[in-house]
C-alpha cells in the first residue's frame, strides 16, 4: 500500500506542478502588497529567523464582481469547490494525509476554524491568513494568503 500511496502523491506533485505552471503563464505576478498581512507575516518570520517564501499574483476581476465585492468566506468556499482542488487536491489530502472533508457551505472561515490543513489565523473582510503544518513530524510549515 505505501508504493500505491508514494505512486499517487508522485503523480499528483508533478500534476499540480504542472498546473502551477500553466497558471503563472496566465496569472502574472506581482509584488506582494506592503501593508497586506502577508507582508506581516514574512517580516515577522524573517525577524525570527525563519525561512520564508512569498509570491503574489493579480488577476483582473469581472465587473459584477468589482461592484459587489466578496467576503473572504465566499472566496474561500469558492477555493476549496474550484475543479483543481475539488477534483484532484482534496482526494490527495484525504486519502494521504487523512483529513476531514469540511462542510463548506457552513464554514464561515473564522479566525481558528479548520479546512483540511488550512487553520485560519487571521481575518478581515478583504484578505485571510491560514497557516499550515507538515504531519508526521516532517517539520513543514507555511502560509497561505
Amino acid at each position: 500500500m505505501g508504493l500505491v500511496k508514494l505512486a499517487v502523491l508522485s503523480a499528483g506533485g508533478y500534476w499540480a506542478f504542472r498546473s502551477v505552471q500553466g497558471i503563472s503563464r496566465a496569472v502574472p505576478a506581482c509584488h506582494v502588497p506592503g501593508k497586506s498581512m502577508l507582508a506581516t507575516a514574512v517580516s515577522s518570520a524573517r525577524k525570527e529567523g525563519r525561512g520564508t517564501y512569498a509570491d503574489a499574483y493579480k488577476i483582473e476581476l469581472p465587473a459584477k464582481l468589482r461592484q459587489h465585492r466578496p467576503d473572504m468566506a465566499q472566496v474561500s468556499r469558492g477555493f476549496f469547490s474550484c475543479p483543481v482542488f475539488y477534483n484532484f487536491e482534496r482526494h490527495v489530502l484525504k486519502l494521504a494525509l487523512r483529513c476531514p472533508e469540511p462542510v463548506l457551505q457552513v464554514k464561515e472561515f473564522a479566525v481558528g476554524e479548520t479546512a483540511y490543513v488550512w487553520k485560519v489565523e487571521k481575518r478581515t473582510r478583504e484578505e485571510i491568513i491560514m497557516s499550515w503544518d507538515a504531519p508526521w513530524n516532517l517539520k513543514a510549515s507555511g502560509t497561505t494568503w
